[in-house]
């Protein structure tokens, strides 16, 4: 029999690891509301705020479609999304966060391919 090759685990999308006070972190992806950039860090917003020293471009591209950009500073979980009040995001926690005049047209038409 031929010895199965070694391959790294895959990092699954339901979970992510991250650098957090000389501590790794693991955070579900379904317990986050929102991400909001520090600098060159980001702060990660679940039932607890978790820091780490990443962008938020650089987080982002890890992370499934359902993560969008709703302004310079902030990323939102869509499913977490509860309302939009003018230019304002509501979540599922009563966060309110703004929305960016570039990233409007995005967030609206995130919401029809919903829909439909």
């Amino acid at each position: 029999a031929q010895p199965l090759p070694l391959k790294a685990p895959e990092q699954t999308t339901e979970s992510i690891f991250v650098k957090s006070d000389k501590k790794i972190v693991k955070i579900n992806l379904n317990d986050i509301q929102y991400i909001e950039a520090y600098g060159n860090y980001i702060k990660i917003y679940t039932d607890v705020m978790v820091l780490t020293p990443k962008t938020l471009t650089e987080f982002l591209a890890e992370l499934p479609e359902n993560f969008v950009r709703i302004h310079k500073s902030f990323v939102i979980n869509f499913d977490k999304l509860k309302l939009i009040e003018g230019n304002q995001i509501v979540l599922q926690d009563e966060s309110k966060l703004a929305i960016g005049k570039s990233f409007r047209k995005d967030i609206f038409r995130k919401l029809w391919i919903l829909r439909n």
